[in-house]
Parts: C-alpha cells; structure tokens; sequence
C-alpha cells in the first residue's frame, strides 16, 4: 500500500524528493529512513543509482544477517543466566537437604564450651531464611540482567526476576 501511494503522488506531479521523505516517515523505519537519505544524496550530486542501489541493498543484507547473528547470540545468552540461576537454587537447596540438617545436630554443649555463648535457638531456620534471601536476590539481579541483554533495558528484566524468584520460592517451599 506503500508503494502504491508513492506511485500514486509521483503521478499527481509530486516531485520525488518529498514522495520519498513522506515514505521514510510513514515507515517509521530507521534502515528505510537511511536508505532514502542516501539516494537523495546520490540523486542530488549526480552519482550513479545503480551503484547507489547494489551498495545499499548489501549493506542492508548485511545488516539484517549481523541482527540475525546478534539474536541468536543473546538468546544463548539468556539461556545461560537461566542455567546459572538454576543451577544456584540446586545448590541451595542440597545446602538446605545436606548441610543444615548435619549443622543442626551438633550438640549445644559442644558449641557452648567453644564459643561460651549458647548456641542459636534453631540454627536450621536461620538457614532457611539466609537461603531464602539469596535465591531472591539471585532472581532479581540475575533477571535484571537478563532483559538489560535481551531487551537492552533493565527494565524489561522485572519479568524475568519475577519468574526466577517466584519459580525460587516455590521451589524452596516445595523442596525444602
């Protein structure tokens, strides 16, 4: 539809320049606008459109592959900060299982005669709730960091941290 518009006023007599200048802004498109600003310079000094034309059409292939690639980079890139993430609530939550409970069984005359001060009441939900807040934090900078890559704010990251810490406390609550 474009297209025919533009055909359509270079019929009415509307000189090329303004067809082309209307075009660029109706696409909104920052390539397109770059485009019609070179070949309004190539036309203007009297270089040679083919050329101009064969130039700009590589350089817009090239273009698009270089996003292409760029894309295909960021999302391993998010894959890997999700593989991180849950890779850090696996170790958390073998902490919590393993270590904790052992930690808890230590006798608290043996922690009293070392340290002279009684041991904590319940060493094992001090843990719980120290792993609790790591695995939040995690999420959220982790998430955060993750749309600044994506999306090229942080944030379009408030989603992700929003997924990793609600999948992160569930998890915990579930498994631990």
């Amino acid at each position: 539809p474009l297209v025919k518009k533009m055909s359509a006023q270079l019929d009415w007599g509307i000189p090329v320049e303004t067809v082309l200048l209307k075009f660029a802004k109706e696409t909104n498109s920052k390539i397109i606008t770059r485009i019609i600003s070179t070949v309004m310079e190539s036309h203007k000094f009297g270089g040679n459109l083919t050329d101009t034309f064969e130039a700009l059409s590589n350089t817009v292939v090239e273009v698009e592959r270089l996003r292409s690639e760029r894309k295909l980079f960021l999302n391993s890139q998010i894959i890997t900060g999700y593989i991180i993430f849950f890779v850090f609530l696996a170790v958390i939550i073998g902490l919590q299982k393993y270590l904790v409970p052992s930690l808890g069984s230590v006798s608290t005359s043996s922690l009293t005669t070392i340290s002279g001060v009684g041991a904590p009441p319940n060493i094992a939900q001090e843990y719980s709730e120290i792993f609790r807040n790591l695995v939040l934090l995690q999420g959220l900078f982790t998430g955060l960091t993750v749309g600044k890559m994506s999306e090229g704010a942080m944030v379009s990251g408030v989603k992700h941290s929003a997924f990793m810490m609600t999948v992160g406390l569930f998890v915990l609550l579930v498994l631990g």
